[in-house]
């Protein structure tokens, strides 16, 4: 018979000396890049003090796809208009400091400007229109920036209670109780 003592000591069989969190994070990877948000590197602590938490560093892989996956198609008409002529907007994030949460990276953007793209040798009407069009852009930019680091920092928060979720399974009661029948049986067998 199975007790608690014998569940409690082996509470950590499947998450000591493993990699048990790497299928949690090639996931969480792929979902990212089907929403056009690259993760080359995932920080975690977990799963007891305050300050755990999870972050990533990457950026924007594919910022029409992460438009799509995040924003309303009317969402950031000036920005798409960009995107669709050769533009870019950019945004990366890099992890600072002593711990993995949300709020342990850094952001950074870049973006092109209408300016940047067409017509570098225009007369005074072309460039008052380009710098008309690149005020809208500016505002629409700083709009998107906040958006999307606030969705950067959700897709964070989502990560850990991922690793969570599956540290949480990984040394449940009922796994750890499992896995002792199974031995109890080879040994039995043996």
């Amino acid at each position: 018979m199975i007790t608690q003592e014998d569940i409690d000591k082996h509470r950590d069989i499947f998450v000591q000396d493993s990699d048990w969190y790497e299928s949690v994070e090639e996931s969480f990877k792929e979902r990212m890049l089907e929403k056009g948000i690259t993760v080359s590197r995932i920080y975690f602590s977990g799963f007891w003090s305050q300050g755990d938490g999870a972050c990533f560093e990457g950026g924007l892989a594919d910022t029409a796809t992460f438009l799509d996956a995040f924003y309303d198609k009317d969402d950031y008409p000036e920005i798409r208009r960009m995107l669709a002529n050769g533009g870019f907007v950019n945004l990366n994030c890099y992890h600072r400091g002593h711990h993995y949460h949300e709020y342990s990276v850094v952001f950074t953007d870049t973006y092109d400007t209408w300016e940047d793209l067409h017509y570098p040798e225009t007369d005074e009407f072309r460039t008052q229109i380009l710098k008309a069009l690149d005020a809208k852009l500016a505002d629409e930019h700083t709009s998107f920036y906040e958006s999307a680091i606030e969705i950067f920092r959700s897709s964070m928060r989502d990560l850990y209670r991922d690793l969570q979720d599956q540290y949480e399974y990984l040394t449940s009661d009922e796994i750890i109780e499992e896995w002792l029948e199974d031995q109890q049986e080879c040994e039995e067998v043996a």
